[in-house]
Formats: C-alpha cells, sequence, structure tokens
C-alpha cells in the first residue's frame, strides 16, 4: 500500500515541462489579448537563440525583413489603432455665401396721349344749326397705354376707357354742360362716349387719307375758324398716340344715356358714307365705353398722371366756359409767395436804379451845356 501511494503521488514538474506549460500559458494570454507576433518579432526571437552559434548569425542577418508599418486613416474604424495617437481632424470651415442682388427694374418710360372730343348735342334745333364743341386734353401716360401695345379688343377698350375717365374730370373743369336728352336745361353729370379711333400718330398726326378726311369733316362741325396749331393737335401731331370720339352729355338717368347713345350712332353713320375709300377696319367703332357720372371709379382705378393740358379749346354756344384755376399745394405756396415778393422788390430797385441813372444823366447834360456857353 505504501508503494502504491508514493507511486500515485503527484510529481513536481521539471523545468522543462514547466518552461512549456509557461510558454503555453503566455500564448493563451496573448490570445486573449487578441494580439499578433509580427514576422519581424519572430526573426528577432529566433536570432536571440541562435546568437550563441555563430553560423547561424550570417543567415539570420539575411533572412532580416524589415516589415512597413501600416498607414491607419483618422476615419478608419479599426479597433487596433491607438485613439491618442490618431491625428485629430482639421475642422472644415464653411464658405460665406455670395450674395446675389436682383437689378431694380427700370421705371417704365412715359408718352405723351391726347383725346380729341367732338361734344353736344348733334340733333339740329329750330333755332339754330348743328354745332358741336372741341377740345383737345393730352398728358403723360405710360408706355403700356400706347394702341400698339395692346394685343386684343378688350385690352384695347379698357386702356381707352382710362384715359377717357381721366379726361372727364378735365372735362368738367374747362365747361359746364347740359344734357342733350332732357329738354329743359339740366347740367349733365356725365357723358355718353363713343370712341371712332384709338391710334398710334406718332407726333406727326393722321396720315393723308380717308381718316384725317373723316377727322376734319367732324371739325366743321365746330363752325369755327381754325388755325395750322389747332388743327395739328387736333388730328394728333402733338402725342404719341390719339383718341377720336363724339362725347354726348347726359344727366345720368337711363332715357338720358339711351338717347344719348342714340345721337352719337346717328351723328357717326350720317358722316362715314361721305368719305371715300374708307374702310371700317381701320376705324375702333367696336369699342364700347359704358356710361358713369363723372368721378365715379371702380375700386383698382389702376395709374392715372397728375394733369392734363389743353391744346385746343372750341366751345359751342350751348355750354358755360368756366374759368381754369391753377391749383397750387400748400407747401408750396410759400416759396412762390417769398418768390415773387423777391421779383417784386427787384423789378422796383432796377426802376430804382433807373430813375438815379436818368437824374445823373440830365446832370451830365446841364454841366455839359455850361461848359459849352462858357
Amino acid at each position: 500500500m505504501a508503494d502504491s501511494t508514493q507511486s500515485a503521488s503527484p510529481q513536481p514538474p521539471s523545468s522543462d515541462n514547466a518552461s512549456d506549460k509557461a510558454t503555453a500559458g503566455s500564448s493563451v494570454s496573448s490570445d486573449d489579448n487578441i494580439s499578433f507576433k509580427t514576422a519581424r518579432s519572430v526573426i528577432q526571437e529566433d536570432a536571440a537563440e541562435t546568437a550563441s552559434e555563430p553560423g547561424l548569425v550570417a543567415q539570420v542577418e539575411q533572412l532580416r525583413v524589415d516589415t512597413p508599418i501600416p498607414e491607419i486613416s483618422h476615419w478608419s474604424s479599426d479597433s487596433s489603432s491607438e485613439e491618442g495617437n490618431a491625428p485629430v481632424p482639421m475642422a472644415r470651415t464653411r464658405r460665406p455665401v455670395p450674395r446675389v442682388t436682383a437689378p431694380e427694374p427700370e421705371p417704365e418710360r412715359e408718352f405723351p396721349i391726347a383725346v380729341t372730343s367732338f361734344i353736344g348735342n348733334p340733333r339740329p334745333r329750330p333755332d339754330h344749326q348743328t354745332q358741336l364743341s372741341c377740345v383737345v386734353f393730352s398728358a403723360p401716360w405710360l408706355e403700356s397705354f400706347l394702341p400698339e401695345n395692346c394685343r386684343t379688343t378688350n385690352q384695347k377698350s379698357l386702356k381707352c376707357k382710362a384715359i377717357l375717365r381721366f379726361n372727364e374730370e378735365c372735362l368738367v373743369q374747362l365747361a359746364q354742360f347740359f344734357c342733350a336728352g332732357c329738354t329743359d336745361p339740366t347740367p349733365a353729370e356725365g357723358f355718353v362716349h363713343r370712341p371712332i379711333m384709338f391710334t398710334r400718330t406718332g407726333m406727326d398726326g393722321l396720315e393723308d387719307g380717308p381718316r384725317r378726311t373723316l377727322m376734319m369733316r367732324f371739325g366743321q362741325l365746330t363752325r369755327s375758324r381754325w388755325n395750322f396749331p389747332e388743327m395739328n393737335a387736333t388730328l394728333g401731331g402733338k402725342a404719341e398716340g390719339q383718341i377720336f370720339e363724339v362725347a354726348i352729355p347726359t344727366c345720368g338717368r337711363d332715357e338720358c344715356n339711351l338717347t344719348a347713345r342714340t345721337m352719337a350712332n346717328e351723328l357717326i353713320n350720317s358722316l362715314l358714307p361721305c368719305i371715300p375709300r374708307l374702310r371700317l377696319a381701320t376705324l375702333d367703332l367696336g369699342i364700347f365705353i359704358p356710361t358713369t357720372r363723372v368721378g365715379e371709379h371702380e375700386e383698382d382705378a389702376g395709374w392715372e398722371p397728375s394733369g392734363a393740358e389743353v391744346l385746343v379749346c372750341k366751345l359751342a354756344p350751348d355750354c358755360l366756359s368756366l374759368p381754369v384755376q391753377q391749383v397750387i399745394p400748400d407747401d408750396e405756396d410759400e416759396g412762390e409767395a417769398a418768390a415773387s415778393g423777391a421779383t417784386e422788390t427787384a423789378e422796383d430797385d432796377a426802376e430804382a436804379d433807373d430813375e438815379e441813372s436818368e437824374g445823373a444823366d440830365e446832370d451830365a447834360e446841364a454841366d455839359a451845356e455850361a461848359d459849352i456857353e462858357s
């Protein structure tokens, strides 16, 4: 029993076995740490073991291999890279966005557009013959109001309507008209507009032809004398665009409005057959202007000029002329008054200087006469 016990008892490990176990333990621990030996480290260990043997040193030197260090990108997710030694990526600066400014639109140009209106009652009456008034206004309008910029008849009607509505307010400041449909004199509160044509004249007037002859026939109904500037402005020689129309004053009642429109149509239809070679396609008889009271505009009246210029004013006996007063804004009254005062003072000073110079001349003449006598 004793022998069996001694044989069964464990023997202490020898040195060789201990070294093998240590080596095995170290290799296991290295596997646990997920590390590996490079070829260079293996060669170095082999060289250390064989350093005692001089014959193997030369072979180790020949077999030594320099392995390059792998480049590790700082964007890589490799766990073997050391975070402390990894270079910090530089912050990327944002480029400033350039500012883009759109060019300001150029203001729309303005062109003079005139309106030639033949106004009055065209029906002959027992006491006197037909006599119409002729008034020509000119005002600066935007380029979009010129007739060639109107592509459709509807657009042309809208532009013509805006110009005639503005022209109405100028007419009532020039004269007092009376309703053509009432038997008793009744002040007119509106006009029935019957446009004949809305055309581009280009500061040259209507061309020689049937349309010019038609307008001259209307001018003969004013029963007055004409000079060249008046006739030139009436035919469109003072504006880029011109509206030629017949306007019948009315009190605003529906019966009078219907009567006034019938009068305008009868007048135009009576003159059209008298003009040879006149084509209706060259006229704008299809433009219709609704009848409203003067000053009654729609909510969105649109752009209008600041004022108008009277080029021709020939009033018939059936209307009363009104004095046209120039309206001066309040902020300009003091400036104009001071200017007028300064002008008067300058004139007085000039008169005083003239008197003094005349007196000095008389004295000089007297002295000269005295010297001659002496």
